[in-house]
C-alpha cells in the first residue's frame, strides 16, 4: 500500500475549486505564463484524483511534467513524477508507475529533500515489491528508514518501521514482521496516535497468525478491533473482524466467527468493498450450512450491524 501523499490536501468544495483552476488556466494558456500551466494543472489534478477521477487527473499531471521537464528538472518536477506516479499506481499500471516514481527518488535525492525522498523511496519499494524485485524494495524501504532516523521524527520514523514490518509479513517472515511492528506501536504509544497504534495492532496479529501463535493474534486483533472502533475507522475494524472470525472458524468457534463474520460483511457491503464481502458472506454461509451467496441479504446484514453498533 502506497504512502499518503504529503501534498493533497481536503477541500470543501471540489467543484468550485475545479471551475476556478480550469478559468485559471486557461488565463495563464491565453498569456503564455508556463509556471501558471504548470500550477494550475497539479492543482486540477490533484483536485480529480480527491474526486476519485484518476482519468481526468492522469492528463493534467502529464501535461505538468511535461511542461516543468522543459523549463528545469527541479523540486517541482520530482513532486508531479510522484503524484503521476500514484496515480499510475491505483491504475495498475505498475511500470510507468516504477518509472515515475523512480524520476521521483533522483530528483528529491539530488535536491536532498528528505521528507519527500523517503515518501518517494516508500512508494518506489512498494512498486518493486509488485514486480518481484524483492532485495530493491527492502533496501528502499531500509532507506526510508534511515532517512527518518537521521530527521529524528518519532512518528516518521515508526510508520517506517511499520512499512518494513508489513514487507517482511508479506513474504512470510513471522519474526522480523513482530520485531519491527512492535517497535512501530511503541512509538505510535508514547505519542498517542491512536491510528498508528491500530495499524501495527492489526499487523501484529497477522503476524503472529503468521508465526501460529493465534492466542496473542487473537489478542491482538481484539485491541486493535475495538480501538478502531473508538476512532471510526470501519473499514480498519471489518478487516479485523474478518481475521478474528477466520481464527475462531480455525479453532471450531462457530459461534463466533459468525458474528465476526457478520460484522465484516455488513461494513464491507455498506463499503462497496464487493470482492471482501463476496468472501466473508461464503465463510460465513458455509458456517451456517447455507447455499453460498445467498440467503444473506445486504439489508439484515446492515440490520444486525446497526443492532450491533447500538447495543
Amino acid at each position: 500500500m502506497l504512502p499518503p501523499s504529503p501534498f493533497v490536501e481536503s477541500i470543501p468544495d471540489i467543484e468550485m475549486a475545479l471551475n476556478l483552476r480550469l478559468k485559471a488556466l486557461e488565463l495563464d494558456e491565453l498569456l503564455g505564463n508556463a509556471v501558471g500551466v504548470i500550477g494550475n494543472c497539479i492543482q486540477l489534478a490533484e483536485l480529480y484524483t480527491l474526486k476519485g477521477d484518476l482519468d481526468l487527473a492522469e492528463p493534467k499531471f502529464q501535461r505538468a511534467l511535461r511542461t516543468s521537464s522543459i523549463l528545469s528538472a527541479d523540486i517541482q518536477t520530482g513532486r508531479i513524477a510522484f503524484l503521476l506516479g500514484a496515480v499510475c499506481y491505483a491504475r495498475d499500471e505498475i511500470e510507468q508507475g516504477a518509472v515515475l516514481f523512480r524520476k521521483a527518488v533522483d530528483i528529491f535525492g539530488g535536491f536532498q529533500c528528505e521528507d519527500l525522498l523517503s515518501k518517494s523511496c516508500h512508494a518506489l519499494a512498494c512498486v518493486y515489491r509488485r514486480q518481484g524485485r524483492i532485495d530493491d524494495a527492502e533496501a528502499l524501504l531500509q532507506r526510508s528508514l534511515d532517512i527518518e532516523h537521521r530527521r529524528n521524527e518519532p512518528l516518521a520514523i515508526a510508520a517506517a518501521l511499520s512499512a518494513i514490518g508489513a514487507f517482511h509479513l508479506h513474504l512470510g517472515r513471522a519474526m522480523p514482521s513482530q520485531r519491527l511492528l512492535h517497535q512501530a506501536l511503541a512509538l505510535y504509544k508514547a505519542a498517542a496516535d491512536d491510528s498508528g497504534r491500530a495499524d501495527s495492532l492489526g499487523h501484529l496479529g497477522l503476524a503472529y497468525i503468521l508465526g501460529q501463535q493465534l492466542k496473542k493474534a487473537e489478542s491482538f486483533l481484539i485491541q486493535a478491533r475495538q480501538l478502531n472502533i473508538t476512532i471510526q475507522r470501519t473499514s480498519r475494524q471489518a478487516d479485523n473482524a474478518a481475521n478474528l472470525a477466520n481464527i475462531c472458524r480455525f479453532q471450531g468457534r462457530v459461534g463466533e466467527a459468525c458474528r465476526y463474520y457478520l460484522e465484516a460483511l455488513a461494513i464491507y457491503e455498506a463499503d462497496g468493498r464487493s470482492r471482501k464481502a463476496a468472501k466473508a458472506r461464503d465463510l460465513l454461509n458455509s458456517l451456517k450450512g447455507l447455499p453460498r451467496r445467498k440467503n444473506v441479504t445486504r439489508e439484515s446484514l446492515r440490520n444486525a450491524y446497526t443492532a450491533k453498533k447500538a447495543s
